[in-house]
């Protein structure tokens, strides 16, 4: 959450942020999840979808396939939108963070993750890691995916 007082007011007003994250699949059908780097300030060493905080100019589709290339180095393509979260009282995420979640496949490696990031693991939707190691929200995403693969169902999700 975003806090800050504008010019000739005395009120503190609080801002959210808007996130994009990728549910990035290669050919092979599974999923990118990278982990976070040991000094990353939340959620460490952590498993989670590569994304980040969209900025200032650009689309939630510019967001994440630039937040894809930086922390995986693979140019993408956004096959389509899958969730848009903006419940303030949402489990992992204390920051009321406005989430949107892409489907996205891989096309090529063009570069390496940034430092942001310690590393860039493929893992087939049956052998994730732990539930518990994974960060924010995102292994209930997954788990809305699997259900969506299981039994298709109108998209975007929203909340």
């Amino acid at each position: 959450m975003l806090s800050c007082r504008f010019e000739n007011q005395n009120d503190e007003y609080r801002f959210r942020h808007v996130t994009v994250d990728a549910l990035m699949f290669n050919h092979e059908k599974q999923l990118c999840l990278v982990k976070r780097s040991d000094s990353s300030i939340e959620e460490p060493s952590m498993y989670s979808f590569p994304g980040g905080f969209l900025e200032l100019n650009e689309t939630t589709i510019e967001g994440v396939l630039r937040e894809v290339h930086e922390e995986t180095g693979y140019k993408a393509e956004v096959k389509r939108l899958f969730r848009i979260n903006d419940d303030p009282s949402m489990a992992g995420n204390p920051n009321q963070n406005i989430e949107f979640f892409f489907i996205v496949e891989a096309l090529n490696q063009i570069g390496q993750h940034d430092e942001e990031i310690d590393s860039v693991h493929w893992f087939d939707l049956n052998a994730l890691p732990n539930k518990d190691d994974i960060a924010f929200n995102h292994a209930d995403v997954i788990d809305q995916y699997t259900e969506y693969l299981q039994k298709p169902f109108d998209l975007p999700l929203f909340g």
